[in-house]
């Protein structure tokens, strides 16, 4: 059993129920409840007791080793077993290592916060001292190692890491036919026997783990054969270890003596959990009980909870604490830095005026813990930008469009970031000028901070006004007259249309650049109109004034209708001719009869 830090919750696995074998069952401890995620916690290792378990926290998870069957583990259902497993996020998961340590059970394992590894000590086999980090069992020493001092050969001890002192604590266990009572601490990667007095007495399997990350080491029962001769017994003695000294403790109740029990500090409920335990031999003497040792932790922690961040003048606040440990029932004192005060736990407040404002707070409990903190509140209208404005909008490419933008709130001066969209930036003004010179649309970005450091943006969408744009090949000449047209549009939204009228009662032309032929003498108003994929239209003219000249007859507008090479070339002429019949006499020869035409050879 275990605290799983990842989790939030205390972890359980395995062990002998009251009346059966060991199980492979999975708990978890959380809300004041016990829960059975079994179901849910993918394949779990095979059923066993002794199991080593500890949250390893260099690597994030619950690190789970070896273990006790009943000739179930490995290809080979071997008794004991050195597998190594994982419990992260609620799953179990098989974990593959170059080597590990011979397969056992009751081992002493614990994460050694000084050295920022696992350490695990002896066991049913006895393992000597091994660490394990990043995914890799390292022997430090062997049992046999006789040039390295380190416990000797147990099972069934007491192993936790001491905060206070900075090491790993071990206490007694069962050895070579004896339960010992001997005390030693483990830090980078050497042991050493500490001769503390008093000391608990001589025993095996006693449930020992840190009280409090910053505090002590708490034990608790165990098994003893002291004194002899005589049969296993169970002790119910409550013992704390601080400062390199154990600490017999007489709490006003205590679970019933056992040994073989479970226990681990809940971090979320501050208090050690110890569970079950064997109260007897054989398993008509195992217990299903929980506990909790809740000693008096300080008060630690303690900030200043303030709902809105940022009050509004006049506006009412909540203010709160956030802290850990303590003993309730708690006393508060608190001063708003206005001249108001409250000794409520969750009061509110409403601050007159804006400014800065240091809240204190001072912090009592029942067993005579005080903190106090304080932390400042600005009370101020926040900084907004209610209005930004374009003129004009739509703009109009290579003309100015002036921005202008309004703050208030927040605590002046402003500083301002323009961002016009098109890449162009702008400096530190509140109403400044730009030019875009191609299409848009675009979102303009402006950033305002106040002098405290409070940013803000606000954004306007730019489109550029549609333009039609019309060219022709010549304005002036004689009829008839060739005038190629060059249409085009900038602004809006693509694709564009056109729409050409000519002016002369001509049908409308709607490609973009057409050829037009004026068969006449006059002023004609040319107009294009350009509508854009919104629907938008733009209309521009341009005025094509034709002189006299040869009019067309209708043969002729048809003859320069059908081939624009042709009607260039005759323009080119300066009017048109077309072949008729002279009368003439007759050459002095035959020749071909001709029949003729008024309008032509047939």
């Amino acid at each position: 059993m275990t605290y799983d830090a990842l989790d939030g919750y205390v972890v359980l696995f395995g062990g002998f129920p009251i009346t059966a074998g060991p199980t492979s069952d999975t708990w978890v401890f959380a809300n004041d409840r016990w829960v059975n995620i079994s179901l849910t916690a993918g394949t779990p290792p095979t059923p066993r007791y002794g199991m080593g378990m500890t949250y390893d926290a260099l690597d994030g998870y619950v690190l789970a080793f070896g273990g006790g069957t009943a000739g179930t583990c490995g290809p080979s259902n071997a008794a004991d077993c050195n597998d190594t497993w994982s419990f992260r996020a609620g799953k179990w998961s098989p974990l593959t290592t170059p080597v590990a340590p011979p397969p056992t059970w009751g081992m002493g394992m614990t994460y050694d916060a000084a050295d920022g590894y696992v350490v695990l000590f002896g066991g049913s086999a006895d393992a000597g001292t091994w660490n394990y980090s990043r995914g890799v069992w390292t022997s430090i020493a062997a049992a046999s190692n006789a040039t390295y001092v380190q416990p000797s050969p147990r099972h069934g001890m007491g192993m936790a890491y001491d905060a206070q002192d900075g090491y790993v604590l071990l206490f007694g266990g069962y050895g070579v036919n004896e339960v010992l009572g001997d005390t030693w601490s483990f830090v980078g990667g050497v042991w050493t026997e500490l001769s503390p007095f008093p000391s608990p007495s001589p025993r095996e399997a006693p449930m020992m783990t840190n009280d409090d990350p910053g505090g002590s080491v708490i034990l608790f029962g165990g098994s003893t054969y002291l004194p002899d001769p005589s049969p296993p017994h169970q002790l119910n003695d409550t013992w704390s270890f601080a400062g390199g000294s154990w600490t017999k403790l007489t709490p006003g109740s205590a679970p019933a003596a056992r040994g073989e029990g479970a226990i681990a500090y809940d971090v979320t409920d501050s208090c050690s959990l110890l569970f079950g335990g064997t109260e007897q031999l054989g398993t008509a003497g195992n217990q299903n009980d929980t506990w909790a040792w809740c000693n008096a932790p300080p008060l630690v922690g303690l900030s200043i909870l303030v709902d809105p961040s940022i009050p509004l003048p006049g506006a009412v606040a909540s203010f709160g604490a956030s802290f850990r440990g303590g003993v309730s029932p708690f006393t508060y004192a608190w001063a708003f830095g206005d001249g108001a005060t409250s000794a409520s736990a969750n009061p509110v407040h409403a601050y007159a005026a804006a400014g800065f404002y240091a809240v204190l707070l001072w912090l009592n409990d029942s067993a005579a813990h005080s903190a106090n903190t304080t932390r400042e509140v600005h009370v101020y209208v926040p900084l907004a930008v209610p209005g930004l404005t374009a003129d004009p909008n739509p703009a109009f490419l290579e003309q100015p469009v002036n921005f202008s933008s309004t703050e208030n709130g927040g605590t002046p001066p402003y500083t301002y970031h323009w961002e016009f969209g098109d890449g162009g930036t702008g400096g530190s003004l509140a109403n400044i000028t730009h030019v875009y010179t191609t299409n848009g649309p675009f979102q303009v970005e402006l950033t305002v901070s106040d002098t405290p450091g409070a940013i803000v943006h606000a954004f306007v969408n730019i489109t550029i006004q549609l333009q039609a744009l019309v060219q022709s090949t010549t304005a002036t000449g004689s009829a008839p007259l060739v005038v190629s047209f060059t249409g085009g549009a900038q602004g809006g939204h693509p694709p564009y249309s056109y729409s050409w009228n000519f002016g002369d009662g001509s049908p409308i032309s709607t490609v973009q650049n057409p050829t037009h032929i004026f068969g006449s003498s006059g002023s004609y108003d040319v107009v294009l109109i350009v509508t854009d994929a919104g629907g938008n239209h733009a209309v521009r003219s341009t005025l094509v004034q034709i002189g006299g000249g040869t009019s067309m007859s209708s043969l002729a507008l048809g003859l320069l209708t059908g081939g624009l090479g042709f009607a260039a070339g005759v323009a080119a002429m300066g009017g048109l001719s077309l072949w008729r019949r002279r009368r003439t006499k007759k050459p002095p020869r035959e020749g071909p009869k001709v029949e003729s035409s008024e309008q032509g050879v047939r």
